[in-house]
C-alpha cells in the first residue's frame, strides 16, 4: 500500500490522521491495517495525548469498505472486511486516549461506523453528510450498532429512516440530533476539531480513559454476547443473495434488483 493514502502530523501533542485515498477513501484491508498499526502507536506515545481522525479530501470522509477488493476476494474469505473493520471500530472505543473525527464531505456505511466510534465527533457544515445506509447494499448494520446510535440521544425516527430507508442526514441535521457533537464552516473544520480536541488532552489522562470507559459501557459492550452477535450478523447478511446483487449494483453504479 501506498504511505500517502494515510497522513500523518502532529499539533501540539495531538496525532492528525488523515485519509488520502482518492476518489472517496474506500477502505481497503490495507487501510484498515495501516490505521489499525497508527492508532495503537499513537495510544503508546507518551508525547501523544489525543487523536484526530480526518481526510485530505474534499468530497468524502469515507465511503465505506473498498467494494472492487471486496468482490476480487473469494466468496468465503469476503467477510473479513467486515471483521477488520469492527475490530478498529472496538480498537477505537478501547483507545485510552480522546480519538475525535473530522467529518468533511461524505462518512457513509465503514466511514460513519469509524466516525461513530471516536469519542466526539464534528462535522462540516456546508458538505457533511452521515449515512448508515447498510440496507441499500442488503445487510444490515447489526445491533450493536443501531443500538449505540439509539443511545446518542437522536429520535427514533431519525434512526429508523436511516436503517431502514437508507437516509443521509447533512450536517445541521447530524448535530440536531445528537449523532455529531459540533459543526464548523467546512474551511475551519480541522482547526476546530484541534481546538476541540485539545480541550479534551488537557484532562488527566488516567481520568479520561476511566471516563471514556464507562461512557462507552453504558451504550453498549464491546465484547461479550452482543458484540459476537453483532459479527455473526455481518457474517449471515453478507452470505445472501440480497448481499451479493447489493454490493455488485453498487460497484457497477447502478439500482439493484431484488429477488
Amino acid at each position: 500500500m501506498s504511505p500517502m493514502q494515510i497522513l500523518s502530523e502532529d499539533a501540539g501533542g495531538i496525532r492528525i490522521l488523515k485519509l488520502h485515498r482518492p476518489p472517496s477513501n474506500a477502505l481497503s484491508l490495507a487501510v484498515l491495517r495501516d490505521l489499525s498499526g497508527r492508532l495503537a502507536r499513537a495510544g503508546q506515545e507518551r508525547g501523544v495525548r489525543g487523536v484526530i481522525l480526518a481526510s485530505d479530501l474534499p468530497k468524502y470522509f469515507s465511503s465505506g469498505l473498498d467494494l472492487e477488493e471486496l468482490f476480487s476476494l473469494p466468496e468465503r474469505e469476503r467477510s473479513r472486511l467486515f471483521m477488520e473493520m469492527l475490530e478498529l471500530y472496538r480498537q477505537i472505543i478501547q483507545l485510552p486516549k480522546p480519538v475525535t473525527c473530522a467529518i468533511g464531505g461524505y462518512a457513509l456505511l465503514g466511514g460513519w461506523i469509524l466516525a461513530l466510534a471516536c469519542d466526539f465527533r464534528f462535522i462540516a457544515e456546508e458538505n457533511g453528510r452521515i449515512a448508515l445506509s447498510e440496507i441499500k447494499l442488503g445487510i444490515s448494520p447489526t445491533t450493536i450498532l443501531v443500538q449505540t446510535m439509539m443511545h446518542l440521544g437522536a429520535r427514533q425516527s431519525t434512526v429508523k429512516e436511516m436503517i431502514f430507508l437508507g437516509k443521509t442526514l447533512k450536517a445541521a441535521e447530524a448535530v440536531r440530533e445528537g449523532l455529531v457533537d459540533k459543526m464548523f464552516p467546512t474551511e475551519g473544520l480541522l482547526a476546530g476539531s484541534l481546538e476541540e480536541t485539545r480541550k479534551l488532552a488537557k484532562m488527566s489522562m488516567s481520568a479520561f480513559a476511566a471516563v471514556k470507559k464507562s461512557y462507552r459501557e453504558s451504550l453498549g459492550p464491546v465484547d461479550g454476547p452482543l458484540w459476537r452477535q453483532g459479527q455473526a450478523e455481518f457474517g449471515a447478511a453478507f452470505g445472501s443473495r440480497d448481499s451479493r446483487e447489493g454490493f455488485r449494483a453498487a460497484l457497477e453504479k447502478r439500482r439493484p434488483v431484488w429477488r
